[in-house]
């Protein structure tokens, strides 16, 4: 194992080292309690990444004195281009640079760190890497809060390039307890009568029921039912559904098997007389539901909402069992403006040394841009 060493202003001390120990995941648990980390920091989620893919990670620790204060993995991805004209040599956070592995998405990503020390290594952490971490030419970090990507991007040397960005809506569920209103009376009032009128037309085919598998078997099933209706709506082209990529599917497979006794995974299906008409999976942390995907059937009839009503429903009940927040994630979709507020902001972003080709890359993508915006004009 490689050991790279040195000390950061505020007596930070950073480590990066090749490959990974027995000593990395009770230390990254350990670390976690201390780091309020979402779901996608947690072990829950790494672990299983490490296992199913087994990464050639490089692990950056951060300590404090002897106090350890943060954790990230690394890795290499070295046939990144731009435009189809400019290598780049790219060191990648909790994802691998293979398009079939990252399509898991991971979000809320960043580094693991202690909450008391958050500021002072996220700012750290370029510099540590500039001057001790040899052959790379930028940082791919996403799906990010801005404020986390502000803090890495900051270091003089870095240009900051986003690659992607989205909302993120959610439901503030512990402000609708203390209300005392139900779900439904938060939301507008067309929305509303869409959920009711789509409960109602659907009461009229059978028992509308919202089901949560009794055992893991059960859930392993009900997931590939999910897949199913994935796959009619998004098809099976790569980059579409997932459930058309086994590295997807190993992935959730594990997660699934992994996390469904102890409550970190969730599934719910609803069903109109028997009938899948949508399903939702959801991840479980620290009081937060977090929304990962659902499986929508399509509906002639318009006025049959089974996303809508399935939200819902699902909302409602997380409400009931006392859950603080359900979050929908990263995406502008209607049914995440309908049902929720926006809370967040997501980037990817690529953090780039101040190179000539990355220069030369940003006044060729304005030239784009203003040529964009002329032609715009123009009609």
């Amino acid at each position: 194992m490689e050991l790279v060493a040195g000390t950061q202003g505020g007596g930070v001390r950073f480590e990066v080292s090749s490959g990974l120990d027995d000593s990395l995941r009770s230390e990254w648990v350990a670390l976690e309690a201390r780091a309020e980390a979402p779901f996608f920091l947690s072990w829950h989620w790494i672990g299983t990444w490490l296992e199913v893919y087994q990464p050639n990670v490089e692990v950056l620790r951060a300590f404090k004195g002897s106090q350890l204060i943060g954790i990230a993995l690394f890795t290499r991805f070295d046939v990144e281009r731009h435009w189809g004209l400019l290598r780049s040599r790219t060191l990648r956070l909790h994802q691998t640079g293979d398009a079939r592995e990252d399509q898991i998405w991971i979000e809320y990503n960043g580094l693991l760190v202690d909450r008391h020390h958050r500021d002072g290594v996220h700012r750290l952490v370029l510099d540590y890497l500039l001057r001790a971490v040899p052959d790379w030419d930028e940082l791919i970090v996403g799906a990010v809060r801005n404020e986390d990507a502000d803090l890495l991007a900051a270091h003089p040397a870095i240009l900051r390039h986003d690659l992607w960005t989205a909302p993120c809506y959610g439901i503030d569920l512990d402000a609708i307890r203390r209300s005392g209103a139900s779900y439904l009376d938060t939301l507008s009032r067309n929305t509303r009568y869409q959920v009711r009128r789509a409960q109602r037309l659907y009461e009229e085919q059978g028992a509308v029921e919202l089901i949560r598998p009794a055992s893991l078997n059960e859930a392993l099933e009900a997931f590939e039912e999910i897949g199913k209706l994935h796959l009619t709506r998004w098809g099976s082209e790569a980059g579409r559904s997932g459930f058309a990529n086994p590295e997807f599917m190993a992935f959730h497979r594990q997660l699934i098997q992994r996390h469904w006794n102890a409550r970190r995974v969730d599934i719910r299906l609803l069903r109109v007389g028997g009938r899948l008409v949508s399903g939702f999976y959801n991840f479980l942390h620290e009081g937060v539901v977090y929304f990962y995907l659902s499986g929508v059937g399509n509906e002639r009839e318009s006025r049959l909402k089974p996303g809508l009503l399935g939200h819902a429903l699902c909302i409602e009940h997380y409400l009931e069992d006392g859950w603080c927040f359900y979050d929908f994630m990263g995406g502008g979709e209607r049914y995440k403006k309908s049902l929720g507020q926006v809370h967040q902001q997501l980037f990817q972003c690529s953090l780039q040394k101040r190179q000539l080709k990355f220069r030369l890359e940003r006044a060729a993508r304005e030239i784009k841009r203003r040529v964009q915006k002329a032609g715009k004009a123009s009609t």
